[in-house]
Order: structure tokens, then sequence, then C-alpha cells
């Protein structure tokens, strides 16, 4: 859903040259066997990262910030973008794991 939200957001943007411009999605990401830990580690990351921000703005957006879930909860939301044309994905990991990086990179082998 949020895939073609964005789609229906954007419209078709043109360089000055006339060529189509790319869809191209940046989005911070926590994966997990579980999503509702998956789901505090975003939290938890944007309380480090936007600790200049009152604590509780960043709790009222920790809830729809970035993307958190399971890998085959990821898997589709990463079908849907390629769907709707999207050219580029960049995944911000929210946790020092580097498994969770692999896990998305072999996800999105699935795709390629």
């Amino acid at each position: 859903m949020l895939a073609h939200v964005l789609a229906r957001g954007l419209g078709q943007l043109v360089e000055a040259d006339g060529h189509p411009l790319g869809y191209v999605v940046v989005g911070l990401f926590a994966i997990g066997d579980d999503a509702q830990e998956a789901r505090a580690q975003v939290h938890r990351h944007l309380l480090r990262y936007m600790n200049w921000i009152p604590v509780n703005v960043v709790d009222a957006m920790a809830a729809t910030t970035g993307w958190a879930g399971t890998d085959d909860e990821l898997l589709d939301v990463l079908r849907k973008f390629s769907e709707i044309g999207t050219d580029e994905i960049h995944l911000i990991p929210t946790s020092s794991d580097l498994d969770q990086v692999r896990r998305v990179a072999e996800l999105a082998n699935q795709l390629a």
C-alpha cells in the first residue's frame, strides 16, 4: 500500500533535459522474526538519532517512521515497489547487527 501511495503522490517527474527521473525510495529498516521487536528497534534508533527532538515527538513518530517487520513482509513491500517501477530502494539499517543487512540482501536478490 505504501508503494502505491508514494507512486500516486510522485507522478511522473522529469529532469530538465526531458528524461524521466527514476523512482527512488529511501528509508530506515529493522527486520526480525518478531515484527513488534523490529518496530521497537526502529524506535530505539530514532530516540538516539533524533536526540535533539523532544522525546514525546519522537515517540509519536516512531510507530510510522521507517519500516519494521519480518522477512516475508519486507519481500512483499519490495515486490510492490518493483511493481510500480521503483528504480532504487535504499534501506538504512537501524541496528549494528550485520545479519539484518545480509537478510535484506538475500531478499533483494530474490527480486533480481
